[in-house]
């Protein structure tokens, strides 16, 4: 019996188990996270924020905080690049926890990331903290070429607060390093235009010249609106005709690689050195090209706000789901878990049922069986007492008076004859009884 009520309970037990499997992660590729990047590369930014955004839902059903982290890095450098400083700066912020300091495989993305939340600082013209955020990034970088481009980015920002000392200072230390060609025009320009700012008297063409120089030789279009832009501003006091001439070079650089940010810089300039007439056209143009771009970033937040609604939304809604599915499952388990025990109740009544009503029968059968041989007994009791008795008179008798007739033996023997015939009727008594069906 000990044995069949540890086998229910055992089946019991793994019945209510069975349900909870582990769930493994997958290793199967994220279709999405691919998708996305083949769009960035192609200029989709639009496509490849949607598909970064799916992509996170996928690596969060799989528990991947790196997958996360990572979408959402690329989701906030978007962001930036299409003028949503807000939305950058929120998405970037969001990536942060889903990267692990210690470990130095991640720390190229916690580089990235903190070097996006400075930019995106700079660009909201909060340029002390991205400082701060240009030098956490540092902490986290491996490459020479990397410290360059942060050491360049740090003294931009001193370069906008005024601090001119400081930010002349790191592009000394960086141009005593060895530099590409790229590195070397950018942080040169940067350096003779800070010289100018912090002393107007400085002659920075020469150095400036020499910069522009070689990005026309290695076509570094970006950076030529740079120098573009530097020469621009320090001959706009002193000959105005050539400045505006830079203006334009500015202008046409900008429109050759369509970058409106640009543009709307050199249009400026040009509003401001051109003569009246000239200058309202460059205004109008202005005005137009401005409206488009802040067109174009509104419906760029707006699009991007309403991915990520849908992203929450939708985590939101298998969040629901998951506890009503865990709410389902909790009753059928408990349902089950009641039936098992109802089950297991039952049966174990019905064994020890069992059990009492073998142990009745057994008791009947024995008090059955102490009757039948306390009959027996008392049968041969008066066997003993009567019939041999009787016997043994008899015999003591015929052996002590030898006149003892031959009718008197009979008649003694006759009434002992009686007397067992008696003793045997009295015998039948027990034995009718039916004992064992009682």
């Amino acid at each position: 019996m000990k044995l069949s009520v540890f086998a229910i309970i055992l089946l019991a037990l793994f019945s209510a188990c069975s349900d909870n499997k582990a769930v493994k992660k997958s290793t199967e590729p994220n279709t999405f996270y691919y998708q996305a990047y083949h769009y960035d590369d192609h200029g989709l930014q639009d496509s490849a924020f949607l598909f970064f955004s799916k992509a996170k839902d996928v690596f969060s059903q799989r528990g991947d905080s790196l997958g996360i982290g990572k979408c959402l890095l690329n989701m906030a450098i978007i962001s930036n690049s299409r003028g949503d400083y807000f939305g950058a700066q929120e998405l970037s912020l969001s990536a942060i926890p889903f990267f692990r300091p210690h470990n130095l495989k991640e720390h190229p993305y916690l580089q990235s990331n903190y070097n996006n939340l400075g930019m995106v600082s700079y660009n909201l013209l909060d340029f002390r903290q991205a400082i701060t955020f240009y030098n956490i990034a540092k902490k986290y970088t491996l490459d020479a070429a990397g410290l360059l481009i942060l050491n360049n980015n740090i003294a931009n920002a001193y370069r906008r607060l005024g601090e001119f000392d400081k930010a002349i200072k790191i592009y000394s230390i960086i141009l005593s390093q060895k530099l590409s060609e790229k590195e070397w025009s950018r942080t040169l320009s940067n350096f003779a235009y800070t010289k100018w700012q912090q002393n107007r008297k400085y002659d920075a063409s020469n150095e400036l010249f020499r910069a522009l120089k070689v990005r026309k030789h290695i076509a570094d279009l970006q950076g030529q609106i740079s120098s573009y832009t530097f020469l621009t501003d320090f001959y706009s006091l002193t000959q105005p005709g050539l400045a505006k001439y830079y203006a334009k070079e500015m202008y046409n650089v900008a429109e050759k690689i369509n970058n409106p940010n640009d543009k709307l810089e050199a249009l400026q300039r040009l509003v401001r050195l051109s003569a009246e007439n000239q200058s309202k056209q460059y205004f109008n143009v202005h005005q137009i090209l401005n409206d488009s771009l802040q067109t174009a970033r509104n419906a760029a937040k707006n699009q991007f706000a309403l991915i990520r609604y849908e992203s929450e939304k939708s985590k939101a809604d298998n969040l629901r789901l998951q506890q009503e599915n865990t709410e389902k499952t909790y009753q059928v388990n408990k349902q089950k878990t009641v039936t098992y025990l109802l089950s297991f109740l039952f049966v174990l009544f019905t064994l020890i049922g069992l059990y009492l009503s073998k142990k009745r029968k057994e008791r009947l059968e024995l008090t059955a069986q102490n009757r039948i041989k306390e009959g027996q007994l008392k049968t041969s009791k008066k066997v003993h007492d009567v019939v041999a008795n009787g016997l043994y008179r008899v015999m003591t008798e015929i052996e002590n008076q030898s006149g003892i007739g031959k009718e008197e033996i009979l008649d003694r023997l006759d009434g002992m004859y009686q007397k067992s015939r008696d003793i045997s009727y009295e015998v039948e008594l027990p034995q009718a009884q039916d004992y064992h069906k009682k």
